[in-house]
């Protein structure tokens, strides 16, 4: 999946890399049971820490290798980030060696890094290793860490962001219109947006506004409609978003943008309406908190609404081991502190991020629920773990056709809702405009995906 949290922190740059320490090194042995999973606080070495090129993961990595130094200050870990395309940048440069010895893992990522053998596979070591239990994390984001979402384990969950709403509190006031609460239901949502829709309409100070902003193209939110409607995208390779199920939520999608209840995602360069007060709710994730502050907006978070089939799109972010480490031992040390409630705490503490240990997010004092202060309604990110769905329609698929599959429904539900964005194939298909229906959209590029899956 375009896992949430690069979505969030950065549109990719130009490409480009910041300098690489520990050049010319290939896989070797990439055995992880031999790994020294108690090294002593003497223990010496140098190595490299890859990060994405921006200020929030660098003081991220900052801040883990801080405390990592307290227990192993002979350990020399340089923080390298790395800028541009940041999976193509790991994938070209393995060849050479180029990859630092720990990196950054977008949940979306690990499949295809495992196919090209670049991550070790870390089975043997957290077995052997008496310190560090799996279990003790959240169960959806721990799957995201495995090749194909069920197999073995190659990255390690940092943090847990699932689709939480966040909510402008003057916009609700003008409209008078109650705020959203953790318990409502899908239906209590569209009824909220509608009631958002018509006091915004009237006054013509805010006719420009929106109830909500969806982000309905984007993979965490439109898998958690799928499921909240009982049907599925792509699974083991079968495109199936056309069943009775997934035309209920492709339409019910649509509704939202129809009844301009959310705007349509297609149109990119509307900007991002929710920080320039132009929308009264955001489908999101907790790295955005920060964003809201600097906009000095007045808002709070309300747990995403419950589907018929209650549903929740959830992602991750976190690190692994390269094949080709300079050092194993120290490469595991620094894995399980960034894991650790040492390090786990000292994530925490940015507010702009909720960990991915369990027992971290319990406590109402928790470092991360600070931020900007403890009024706020915190518990929304972490509410109904048992709803989490994660992106598994690339799951099987050919890593060579994953940008193409993400693509294809990126087009879907980017131009779904006006048919003015069908592409010119399509009305070639389909010259008259009755034809050019929402349905035969559907077919169609159930069609071009089809087609993309049987040519691999």
């Amino acid at each position: 999946m375009k896992h949430l949290v690069s979505l969030l922190l950065a549109v990719m740059m130009t490409f480009g890399v910041a300098a690489i320490v520990g050049c010319d090194r290939t896989p070797a042995d990439t055995s992880t049971s031999d790994i020294n999973t108690d090294l002593p606080g003497d223990y010496t070495a140098k190595i490299s820490l890859g990060v994405m090129n921006d200020p929030g993961e660098i003081s991220n990595a900052d801040k883990f290798v801080e405390s990592f130094n307290e227990k192993y200050p002979n350990i020399t870990v340089s923080v390298e980030p790395i800028s541009g395309s940041y999976a193509e940048y790991i994938l070209n440069n393995a060849a050479a060696g180029l990859i630092p010895d720990v990196f950054w893992v977008g949940d979306d990522s690990v499949t295809r890094f495992a196919e090209n053998d670049l991550l070790l596979n870390l089975d043997d070591v957290i077995e052997a290793d008496d310190e560090f239990d799996i279990d003790a994390y959240y169960p959806a984001m721990v799957k995201l860490g495995q090749r194909d979402h069920n197999g073995s384990q190659f990255m390690l969950p940092r943090d847990y962001n699932k689709i939480t709403v966040i909510y402008n509190k003057d916009l609700f006031d003008k409209a008078k219109v109650a705020y959203p609460k953790d318990d409502w239901t899908y239906d209590e949502f569209v009824d909220t947006c509608e009631a958002l829709r018509a006091a915004f309409d009237a006054d013509q100070n805010l006719q420009s506004c929106y109830p909500v902003d969806a982000m309905l193209n984007w993979p965490p939110s439109y898998t958690a409609f799928f499921a909240g409607f009982g049907a599925t995208t792509i699974q083991n390779g079968e495109v199936q978003f056309d069943s009775p199920e997934g035309m209920e939520a492709i339409e019910a999608m649509k509704y939202l943008v129809d009844e301009k209840l959310a705007f349509n995602p297609y149109n990119a360069s509307i900007g991002n309406l929710f920080l320039s007060n132009k929308v009264a709710m955001w489908f999101s994730v907790r790295t955005i908190v920060s964003q809201c502050v600097a906009a000095s907006l007045n808002f709070d978070f309300a747990a995403f609404p419950a589907f018929e089939h209650p549903s929740v799109g959830a992602g991750t972010s976190g690190y692994g081991i390269y094949s080709g480490t300079s050092d194993k031992n120290a490469s595991w040390a620094l894995l399980k502190h960034m894991m650790s409630e040492e390090g786990q705490e000292a994530f925490s503490q940015t507010g702009n991020a909720v960990p991915s240990l369990m027992a971290m997010n319990e406590a109402e004092n928790a470092s991360w629920k600070m931020y900007p202060s403890k009024d706020y309604n915190h518990d929304a990110f972490v509410a109904n773990p048992d709803r989490d769905v994660v992106v598994t329609e690339l799951e099987g698929l050919p890593s060579e056709i994953h940008a193409d599959i993400s693509g294809g429904m990126l087009d879907l539900l980017s131009k779904a809702f006006l048919p003015s964005t069908y592409p010119d194939e399509f009305k070639k298909k389909y010259p008259n405009k009755e034809d050019q229906t929402l349905a035969n959209w559907v077919v169609f590029k159930k069609g071009q995906l089809e087609e993309i899956i049987q040519d691999v």
